[in-house]
Order: C-alpha cells, then structure tokens, then sequence
C-alpha cells in the first residue's frame, strides 16, 4: 500500500512528500524516491525523536526504558544516511531549517546542470 502510494506520488506533478519512519528503509521505496527525486533527511537527535514520538502518542508502553525506540533509532540510522540531503535542525525554528533546505536543494540542482 505504501510503496503504490509513492509510485502514484512519483509519477504525479511535483511535490513535497513527508513519509513515516519506515518507508525510507524499505530498498523499493528509496528507490522509488530516489529516482522520482531528492530525498532530505533532517538528522534529529535520539532525544528528539524519542521527545516527538511521546508527544505524539507513538511509544509503546511495553518500552518503558525506551530501549526499543532507541534499537531502532540506531538500525535505521544507515538507511537515513542515504538521503541526498542531510539537514540537522537542533536548536533551530522551522523557517531556519526550511531555508536551509531550499538552498541546499537549489545547490544541487544547480551544480547538476552545470555537470
């Protein structure tokens, strides 16, 4: 269901796409994402991904030393690893981080053409 959802997304007009943690590990979906387009990874912390995931209802309660969470932080890292662009947004507002994306997109469409 995920991966036909991005193949629809793919092939559809341009667009920003935000997925779950998962679909980016999955081997077809990066593929799917990297030839649609660029992939941006913002490259948060272990504690901020386990301060979001409790804010939003997502940790399970059989992890109460969040030990879990943190396994799996750490074995999708690699895969995160592969985005085209890595964005570390600690600290910073959310206009700070989108204006860093943008120019990091606009660098690399621009270093493209130019190859």
């Amino acid at each position: 269901r995920e991966r036909r959802a991005l193949v629809g997304i793919a092939t559809g007009p341009p667009a920003v796409v935000i997925t779950g943690p998962n679909t980016f590990i999955d081997r077809g979906n990066r593929r799917t994402v990297t030839q649609a387009g660029i992939s941006v990874f913002l490259d948060s912390t272990l504690e901020e991904c386990l301060e979001g995931a409790m804010n939003r209802g997502l940790m399970r309660a059989d992890d109460e030393t969040n030990e879990r969470f943190a396994s799996l932080y750490d074995i999708r890292r690699p895969e995160y690893d592969k985005a085209d662009v890595i964005v570390e947004p600690s600290g910073r507002d959310a206009d700070a981080v989108a204006e860093e994306i943008i120019q990091r997109l606009e660098d690399r469409v621009w270093s493209e053409k130019m190859a």
